[in-house]
């Protein structure tokens, strides 16, 4: 009988799931949306229930298309958003809703932490350098402000790929590149961080056990079997943030090369020998890799292509139900010249992240004229979206990182419009992949190597790994140059504004 893995990617507002054979050839892939909820300003929440029902619905979907035998499957292995927060009790049962990533109630709390410990310590002992409202520390001082209950009952703090464990095995484990931007793990020791414990109040006894990803945790338990339609044969091992799902699943592990993601945030990933030495001037994200020896960076906005969707949803009622809404806005988008026509968008619906984390920053349309169409909006939110992948590279840079191929993940990546803009705006390669669900196949590839199907994630990876088209730049275009500097100084213009409205 034929052996499967699956590969599961629990993103913001769906989650994905494939199963592959043992050679890494997908089977089937599935997705089931995931509904979020916007309790107030700020505020963005999801039910712990509507979790455990988009799985469940997943899992039994992608039996269902295939026929597949739940037995046949080996190994499971989930990567998930990171930051967004799960309180559960000495029963595992969940005190309130979950606290999405998005989320960015705590602002207060994150000024507090970045005052009493300052950049530098929190730079060199976790590899962020700045402390935003999402990191899950700051959210723990909120909640010990705000909702003590909660605060004083909660036995686990879990993030969603822990969570999503538990409820498969009973276990509570998490793994290093899901911890990294929590702010309460030390890059350098492999651990918790005791002096953010003591700061945020807690304990290591209140949080998961660590784990490399690609470990195995447990088969799954008779109760996530029976909630699931899961084998107890089948393993369930550790995942990764899915960024670095995706790097597993695109191939990216040499200097040199990076991937960018574009789907509700945008994020720009590379392979990094080391942690970063503190710059006051130029500090860069810096992650846990799959184990304690290895690094990558990742360079990330609060929003992507998550503006498109709102602007699809808002404004194309037509077209907000279809599956070619895509395709409909790409068509109508490349009617438009490049620039579109002097109008210029800051995409930060969710504030900002990297190069300025910036809680309170807001959207903002400008050079709007009786000219433009609801065209021209499109096409300016995907060169927005360009535009921030060149200040990441920019940024990248003036560090000595100069990638000369960008492999493009996510939704974005199935526009080959916004792959040429991007290709332009950069003057790099981009890239696109065959499987266009890069961080489905990396969790797969850790899947098998949990149960020690491949003797390493690097040699699957590279084995199962194919790249579909490739857009080469186009840097004559004016336009281009022209807009990107405009976008960057509308917002360096905007900044003190957006503090002011707060204050």
């Amino acid at each position: 009988m034929p052996k499967y893995l699956i590969g599961i990617d629990a993103g913001t507002t769906a989650f994905k799931g494939a199963i592959y054979d043992e050679q890494g050839n997908c089977v089937m892939l599935h997705t089931v949306p995931c509904p979020l909820l916007y309790p107030g300003e700020n505020m963005v929440e999801c039910a712990p229930d509507t979790y455990e029902s988009v799985l469940s619905e997943l899992i039994s979907g992608l039996f269902e298309k295939t026929g597949i035998d739940p037995a046949s499957v080996l190994a499971l292995s989930i990567d998930s958003q990171g930051e967004t927060l799960i309180c559960v009790d000495d029963r595992g049962e969940t005190l309130r809703n979950a606290i999405v990533w998005l989320d960015n109630r705590a602002g207060i709390q994150a000024d507090q932490t970045r005052e009493c410990f300052g950049i530098k310590t929190i730079y060199e002992t976790t590899g962020q350098p700045d402390v935003s409202a999402g990191w899950p520390a700051c959210k723990i001082k909120w909640l010990e402000q705000n909702e003590p209950f909660v605060y004083k009952h909660t036995y686990k703090y879990l993030l969603l790929e822990d969570y999503l464990i538990f409820k498969l095995t009973g276990k509570f484990v998490t793994e290093r590149s899901l911890v990294s931007s929590s702010i309460y793990y030390d890059i350098n020791t492999g651990n918790w961080w005791d002096d953010m414990l003591k700061y945020t109040g807690i304990d290591s006894s209140q949080l998961p056990d660590i784990k490399d990803s690609g470990c195995y945790v447990a088969n799954v338990s008779a109760t996530g079997a029976k909630r699931y339609g899961l084998s107890l044969n089948t393993a369930i091992v550790t995942g990764a943030l899915d960024q670095l799902a995706g790097m597993i699943g695109a191939g990216v592990f040499e200097e040199g090369m990076a991937c960018e993601t574009t789907g509700t945030c945008l994020s720009m990933c590379l392979p990094a020998s080391s942690i970063p030495s503190y710059d006051p001037a130029l500090n860069i994200p810096c992650h846990a890799g799959t184990d304690s020896n290895s690094y990558y960076q990742i360079y990330w906005s609060q929003t992507a292509g998550a503006v498109l969707e709102w602007f699809k949803n808002s404004f194309f009622p037509d077209l907000s139900a279809s599956d070619n809404a895509l395709y409909e806005m790409d068509k109508q988008a490349e009617k438009i010249p490049a620039g579109s026509s002097g109008l210029v968008i800051l995409p930060h619906l969710s504030g900002t992240a990297f190069p300025e984390f910036n809680a309170y920053a807001k959207g903002v349309f400008f050079g709007i004229g009786f000219e433009h169409t609801r065209a021209h909006f499109i096409r300016a939110i995907m060169e927005s979206t360009a535009y921030m992948l060149n200040e990441f590279l920019e940024f990248a840079s003036k560090k000595g990182f100069l990638p000369k191929e960008i492999r493009s993940l996510g939704g974005g990546s199935k526009s080959s419009l916004w792959s040429h803009i991007k290709a332009d705006v950069t003057g790099k390669r981009i890239v696109t992949l065959k499987n266009t669900e890069a961080a489905c196949l990396g969790s797969a590839i850790l899947a098998g190597k949990g149960i020690g199907l491949y003797d390493s994630i690097k040699t699957a990876a590279l084995r199962f790994v194919k790249t579909n088209e490739t857009f080469e730049p186009d840097t004559s275009n004016v336009l281009y140059k022209d807009g990107y500097e405009t976008y960057k100084q509308l917002y360096n213009s905007l900044k003190n504004v957006y503090r002011r409205d707060h204050d």
